[in-house]
């Protein structure tokens, strides 16, 4: 394992095994690539569905999660390849979500495009857009074609959840700003970035959000929740917030697991 990690241009400094088992502990001289962190935290969090056993759950969820693993393809002979900080951007650690609302009370929401899997608002990191309000009225005509008319600072706070950056300064997360907005023009939507938008009513909304929460009982797989997405987790937490979407404490830590 060591070796490999080395060939990929990841410097091991040391190693350690404290079980007496076929493991292993490396200790990297750089930050890994984010979805290895993201991996390590979800087995390091245990199991959604029984968190009092921890990591030592063996529920058909618990396997299904461990199950997953990604076998990168060994590149073609040739001109090595960049390095991963060498293509992929640093996170900037802040985040802003922009939840849409009409004078019927409906949402306007899509399916994400990209991973992860869900049905969200727009979004994005406010990189070089200047402020939180600058980079929500940019991602919304980005996202969505439409020109905000209207903002309102409603919820938002530090949250845990990766991205397919390299992590930032403060590691893996985002310090998030969530406003609601009103808008206008025609949609017209980015097809790299999203799929299905429409508008949702009140109830339409709890139902996504109730199969977000079947999802993180482990009541539905991933390859389900993939076809036929709830609401994207990290969006739960601030959909709650609002009072937009009713959950239980409990089901909200359980989601919140997703996320990270």
């Amino acid at each position: 394992m060591v070796a490999e990690l080395q060939r990929r241009g990841l410097p091991v400094r040391t190693t350690w095994n404290g079980l007496h088992a076929a493991t292993d502990s490396v200790r990297l001289t750089r930050p890994a690539h984010p979805t290895l962190v993201t991996a390590v935290q979800r087995y390091h969090h245990g199991c959604t569905v029984h968190p009092e056993r921890r990591v030592f759950c063996d529920c058909e969820r618990r396997r299904a999660e461990g199950a997953r693993i990604v076998r990168p393809a060994r590149p073609a002979a040739g001109p090595p390849a960049p390095t991963r900080n060498e293509t992929m951007k640093t996170c900037d650690n802040t985040s802003v979500g922009i939840v849409i609302t009409d004078h019927q009370g409906r949402y306007l929401m899509f399916d994400r495009a990209t991973l992860p899997p869900g049905t969200a608002s727009a979004a994005g990191h406010i990189d070089n857009h200047g402020t939180a309000e600058d980079a929500g009225r940019a991602e919304v005509e980005e996202e969505l074609g439409l020109t905000v008319t209207g903002l309102t600072h409603v919820t938002g706070c530090w949250r845990d959840n990766p991205c397919r950056r390299l992590p930032g300064a403060r590691g893996t997360g985002h310090d998030w700003t969530i406003y609601q907005a009103t808008v206008t023009d025609d949609l017209t939507p980015s097809a790299r970035e999203t799929k299905n938008v429409r508008w949702i009513t009140p109830d339409a909304l709890q139902e996504l959000a109730d199969r977000t929460v079947a999802y993180a009982q482990g009541r539905i797989t991933d390859a389900e929740f993939e076809a036929a997405p709830g609401i994207e987790p990290v969006w739960m937490q601030w959909l709650a917030n609002i009072a937009a979407i009713h959950i239980s404490p409990d089901d909200l830590l359980r989601v919140d697991q997703l996320s990270r």
